[in-house]
């Protein structure tokens, strides 16, 4: 095995599951294995690696897509380029997705939609226990220039004592049009299936989300110990916030482009009208 050169940088998560790994089958690992182990996960991302270099017995024998809902398309994405480098296209408005998160974390991805429906995801940020004042002043010092802000359902959630909503702390702060989801628009299952048939359609920038790529490809199902293996339930954990926002953008965007597409026929029957078509 050939190993990486030092300037390779073992991220936290992966320390931390080869710490584990390292206790579970009592043999140390030492600073190059992590490296090449940080150098390959980069390259195949963390479904694929755990199906190519599985680390234990369990490993070697799960499928590598069992629980993940997102795994097979993540999967696809890498092998066809497309977490990568993505910049900022200053010609195309930005779009943001929020999870609220009041005492938890709060997760956005910021993205353009290019020609022919090209999803770009170019940045991606989250926090812990902040106010919505820090989230506006993360996103004006990207210096973009700002199209729609789309919001879950209790971004309109009313706090008891001050009567106000998250709503009133960051219209005044940001640029922008803001779209609120409701209810039924936010079924997690509905919107699962939706993220799903809109990745085909992204590409990652491979340093500012990869964060958040990590979130998407550790998003599953909640196991069930009675009955030995999964719910179709989402697993609540630190990886859900950032899969709840991604949820967000897909249904968000999936109604505004529905939207869209209804004016235009709209206009089209009122022209053919006017001409007696």
């Amino acid at each position: 095995m050939s190993f990486p050169e030092t300037s390779i940088i073992v991220s936290k998560e992966i320390n931390e599951y080869l710490d584990h790994i390292e206790i579970e089958r009592q043999r140390k690992i030492d600073e190059d294995q992590r490296r090449w182990y940080e150098m390959k996960q980069r390259m195949l991302g963390q479904e694929m690696m755990r199906q190519e270099y599985p680390s234990t017995p369990k490993e070697a024998f799960e499928s590598a897509n069992e629980g993940l809902y997102y795994g097979t398309q993540l999967s696809k994405l890498r092998a066809l380029g497309n977490v990568c480098r993505v910049p900022y296209d200053d010609s195309t408005p930005v779009h943001t997705a929020w999870d609220i998160g009041l005492d938890d974390f709060t997760s956005i991805f910021c993205f353009q939609v290019g020609r022919g429906g090209a999803v770009s995801i170019i940045n991606f940020y989250e926090n812990w226990d902040e106010g919505a004042a820090h989230y506006c002043d993360w996103l004006n010092k990207q210096k973009y220039r700002f199209g729609r802000h789309i919001f879950p359902h209790d971004a309109r959630k009313r706090d008891a004592g001050a009567k106000t909503q998250y709503l009133d702390f960051v219209t005044p702060n940001l640029e922008g049009k803001f779209v609120v989801l409701d209810i039924k628009e936010c079924d997690k299952l509905e919107g699962i299936q939706t993220v799903r048939s809109m990745l085909s359609r992204c590409v990652f920038d491979e340093e500012k989300t990869a964060k958040a790529i990590r979130h998407l490809e550790a998003y599953k199902k909640v196991w069930d110990d009675r009955l030995g293996c999964y719910k179709n339930t989402p697993l609540h954990d630190e990886h859900s916030h950032a899969a709840d926002a991604f949820r967000y953008l897909a249904v968000g965007l999936k109604g505004l482009e529905r939207k869209d597409n209804s004016s235009a026929e709209n206009d089209l029957k009122a022209v053919n009208r006017y001409y007696g078509v």
